[in-house]
């Protein structure tokens, strides 16, 4: 078909893989829509429809961007500062974005705002939708580390002269054998 793609992803292993699906699927709808109409399929007329795909640009975009925190916190030298610094970095992220969407606006969503400019389409009905799963995701992530795990326990390493010594515990206080 002359697509720059000649496959169409399948990951079955991680759920984070999903956003690479996402993606290829959005970038390859034409050629998906062409392949779907030949074998009959009812989900053909779907990637017509400028509404469908807005609400597809939207999962793409977030799980796109989870693969990229994801990636960020894997390696060498990624300390538990580093990691706590990106998880709170992309809780206050998800804070922003969510009062973004509730004001309309979708430049922090690539393949959204794209979309939506492309094609003329409003995120009237699906705003609603976006925004509850952004503050459903940010509860997530409060619930699965909390601010205080990310903050309290090692702000004496992050500004040191801002911590005073009697205020430290028994472990934080100890010098490490050399």
């Amino acid at each position: 078909m002359g697509s720059e793609y000649e496959h169409l992803l399948y990951y079955s292993v991680r759920w984070l893989s999903r956003g690479k699906v996402l993606q290829r699927v959005f970038e390859m709808r034409a050629e998906v829509e062409i392949f779907l109409n030949e074998k009959k399929h009812a989900l053909a007329s779907r990637l017509a429809e400028p509404r469908w795909l807005l609400k597809l640009a939207y999962p793409t975009d977030i799980l796109t961007v989870l693969n990229l925190l994801n990636i960020s916190m894997q390696g060498k030298e990624k300390t538990r500062l580093f990691v706590s610094e990106k998880l709170k970095a992309f809780k206050a992220k998800l804070r922003s974005w969510k009062g973004k969407i509730e004001r309309g606006k979708t430049a922090s969503f690539p393949l959204l705002n794209l979309f939506q400019e492309d094609e003329d389409v409003t995120l009237v009905d699906e705003q609603s939708v976006i925004v509850e799963h952004l503050e459903k995701l940010s509860e997530e992530f409060d619930r699965y580390i909390p601010d205080e795990e990310l903050h309290e326990k090692y702000k004496w390493v992050r500004r040191p002269f801002d911590v005073h010594v009697e205020d430290l515990s028994e472990e934080e206080s100890s010098i490490p054998n050399l």
